[in-house]
This record gives C-alpha cells, structure tokens and sequence, in this order.
C-alpha cells in the first residue's frame, strides 16, 4: 500500500504484533493504528504506509512508516502513560480514544496480546496501559444512571470480567466492567438487547460514554403487539357491499365475468 504522506525528518517504523486473535481483529488493530497515525501527523485522512504478515506459529505484525517525530511521539506518549507523566501535545483526545480501543481489541479477545514496537523498544498495551490513557481522555466527573444497547464479546481476564455494549444511541462501544455476581446473567444476555445501570464516565472531549462498572442489568423487552379481536371487523365493510346478492351469488357472477 502506498500513500502521499510527507515527513522531513526520516521514515521510521511503528510495528504492531498480535499474538492471538481472528483475522477481523487483525484489521480493526490495523484500522486503529492507523488513525492514531494520522492523528499524530495531522495528515488528516491521507493513508498510511503499512506492510502485513501472518506468523506461521500464530499471530500476525503490522508495520507502520512515520516520520521521525511521529515515531518520537509515540515513544514519548507510551513512556508517559507507563510512568504517570503528561502527555505529548501531538497526543489529541482523538489519538488518545484510537490507542485506548487499540488496547480494549485485545482484552475483549481474552486470550490475545497486543504489542507495540519502536526501535528495540516493546510495550504490551496491557489493562494498565489503557486505563493510564482513559485518566488522560475522561473526565473525571462520575454519574450513575442507564444505557441501552446490544451486549457482546464478553471476556474475562485473571478473573477481570468486562463486556461490549452498541450503545443504541450513538452507536459507540462502550466498555462495561462487570461484577461476579452479575457474570452469569451478562453471558446469558450475549447478542441481546438489555438495559445496564452503574457508574458511568465520559470522552473529556465530547462526553460521549466511555464505560460503565454495572450494577444491574435487565433485559429490553419489545412493546407487546396489541391484537384486535375478530368482532372489531364485523361491518367494516358496511351493509350493500355484496350489492343485495348472497355470498355465493357474488362470487358467481365475479367468476363468469
């Protein structure tokens, strides 16, 4: 794949190796590196130059060109995330999200790793990564209250359990933690619609949802199809529709027509 982006100080390489997962995980992490590219470039929506390749024992990497100072830029933002510090000013709330959906594809796998590799530097975008990046991108204004949407790929991780829901609004995935006692119902409920209550955080940028820890969860249940009673129709049609013939008379003479 070839692209117009420019840079003046050098092509370096941004690799993104993937130890696990399906064929259409690899591309959703592809699509997110890409836009955390472009984000930090301010190459809009230009392409990105990227080269694929499945492992023979499983997995697959992703190369990305940048130019040097993007490549700088997400050796400085990693190296902040990993230590507490701030963030470059090239990490946009927009880049910011990418990176953090780029580490939840892996977790929501269960059993898949994403690795991010700049020189002879490796970072594993682990569940502390990510949460270091939401404390950069939320706000840190907390509420309770109710979201719809449907539930999927649920997964549980050295006994963290979370789950996906299609925000039925926004259409956004938002992340939802969930309790044990409340495991079994959320498995049961997969690739349904359902209501979910708990404490909710926001995009500091848009306030979009961000995730939920649930409280509780309940079905949604479809308004009932109201049915009307076959009296309803008597005499719709009126008194001389057959025209003062019987039923059979009618049906006579529509056939001999």
């Amino acid at each position: 794949m070839t692209s117009a982006m420019k840079n003046t100080g050098g092509v370096r390489t941004v690799s993104l190796k993937l130890l696990g997962g399906t064929r259409n995980m690899e591309f959703d992490c592809l699509a997110k590196a890409e836009e955390v590219v472009r984000e930090l470039s301010g190459a809009g929506n230009e392409p990105v130059d990227w080269t694929f390749r499945r492992k023979a024992a499983g997995g697959a990497q992703i190369e990305l060109e940048v130019s040097a100072d993007v490549a700088a830029a997400w050796d400085e933002g990693l190296t902040a995330l990993q230590e507490g510090g701030e963030l470059p000013e090239l990490w946009t709330p927009a880049a910011i999200k990418a990176l953090i959906e780029l580490g939840e594809l892996g977790a929501a796998q269960g059993d898949t790793t994403v690795e991010l590799s700049i020189a002879e530097r490796r970072v594993a975008l682990n569940e502390e990564l990510v949460e270091a990046a939401k404390k950069c991108a939320v706000v840190e204004h907390l509420s309770y209250g109710g979201v719809s949407g449907r539930l999927y790929q649920y997964s549980n991780r050295d006994g963290d359990a979370t789950a996906l829901l299609e925000d039925e609004e926004t259409g956004a995935a938002v992340t939802l933690y969930i309790p044990p006692e409340l495991e079994e119902q959320v498995k049961a409920k997969l690739e349904s619609e359902v209501e979910i209550w708990g404490l909710k955080r926001y995009w500091r940028d848009s306030y979009d949802l961000v995730d939920v820890e649930v409280a509780k969860i309940w079905d949604v249940v479809p308004p009932p199809v109201e049915r009307i009673p076959a009296e309803d129709f008597r005499g719709i049609l009126g008194s001389d529709w057959l025209e003062g013939l019987t039923p059979v008379e009618l049906v006579r003479r529509e056939r001999d027509a």
